[in-house]
């Protein structure tokens, strides 16, 4: 049989292409020179390491907010440790605290019974405070070393190598699977004897091994460790997987692939409007708007899809 592509699978590819002609000819031709590329890629780098662990929560109709407050944390406490005890330190410190973390939010979700909207919202707001308790009386800098390695060419292999694993977790193994069987139907899962609670946890704990990743990379990218660092990255993770298509309700329509689109769809928004010299009060209403229109018309022909099948069932029972 062949496969048909719904409407809804190709909205955010659409949109995509629709919003990079726009700002071609809005740019003159400034939006794709080498430098330029360069730079939506860099800035989509981040977005896209951080949106592969958090689509691990959402496939489950789930959400995790606290993914940017995590990241800053775990980013300034590992750089704290390298200062003291050498440059590597920063690894195992950073990404045990962002496990951590995100084992915290599968607990209370899982056992707990604990909606995680509201329970990663607490956690942001507790993770920002805790942020700012450390930097309070401490200047935190990144290991010189590894700035020295802060290069496109280096940042490039490492998110390629990254989302090759987890697109292959996310998509072949049964973490994945399970993941997305969740968002689809719950009771399902549990009827077939899946521990849902365990599933619960390592997709939380996914989300928090890569939000300490892209910590690292921003604080490295940075210089060192500020009030600010990685704000309102939550958002813009949250938002590039549903302008990549991906239903607020998770299940199968999550997909790597969507999460790429999303991400360079959002960067790219923001990046021309930069170069189209708007300025940065205006530049925020506009993005605003440019993906609410997006995501509504994601979301129309989304309803519109699952309406049409719906009535289709219909139809074929009473025939």
């Amino acid at each position: 049989m062949k496969k048909k592509f719904s409407i809804n699978t190709l909205i955010p590819i659409l949109s995509f292409l629709i919003l990079f002609c726009v700002f071609l000819i809005a740019t003159r031709g400034t939006l794709v020179t080498p430098q330029n590329i360069s730079n939506i890629v860099s800035q989509a780098f981040p977005v896209i390491i951080g949106g592969t662990g958090v689509l691990f929560v959402t496939a489950m109709g789930s959400t995790d907010l606290s993914a940017g407050a995590n990241a800053a944390l775990s980013a300034t406490l590992g750089a704290m440790a390298a200062s003291h005890l050498g440059t590597w330190a920063i690894f195992p410190v950073a990404i045990g605290t962002g496990m951590l973390v995100g084992a915290l939010n599968g607990l209370w979700n899982s056992r707990c019974k604990m909606p995680s909207f509201m329970m990663t919202l607490a956690m942001l707001i507790g993770l920002r405070g805790l942020l700012n308790y450390f930097l309070a009386s401490n200047l935190i800098y990144a290991p010189t070393v590894l700035i020295t390695f802060n290069t496109f060419p280096v940042k490039l292999a490492i998110v390629a190598v990254l989302v090759v694993i987890f697109y292959y977790v996310f998509e072949y193994t049964k973490i994945g699977y399970y993941c997305r069987a969740i968002g689809e139907n719950e009771r399902t899962v549990i009827a077939t004897g899946i521990n849902v609670k365990r599933i619960r946890m390592t997709a939380f704990i996914i989300s928090g091994f890569m939000a300490a990743l892209f910590g690292i990379m921003q604080i490295v990218n940075v210089g060192g460790s500020t009030n600010s660092l990685c704000q309102f990255m939550e958002m813009r993770i949250q938002m590039a997987i549903f302008l990549g298509g991906v239903s607020v309700t998770g299940g199968f329509s999550a997909r790597i692939y969507k999460l790429l689109i999303g991400s360079f769809t959002i960067v790219m928004i923001e990046n021309g409007l930069t170069l189209c010299g708007v300025d940065s009060t205006l530049s925020s209403a506009i993005q605003g708007i440019l993906l609410m229109l997006v995501l509504f018309a994601t979301i129309y022909f989304e309803r519109r899809s699952v309406a049409s099948k719906i009535h289709h069932a219909v139809n074929a029972a009473n025939a």
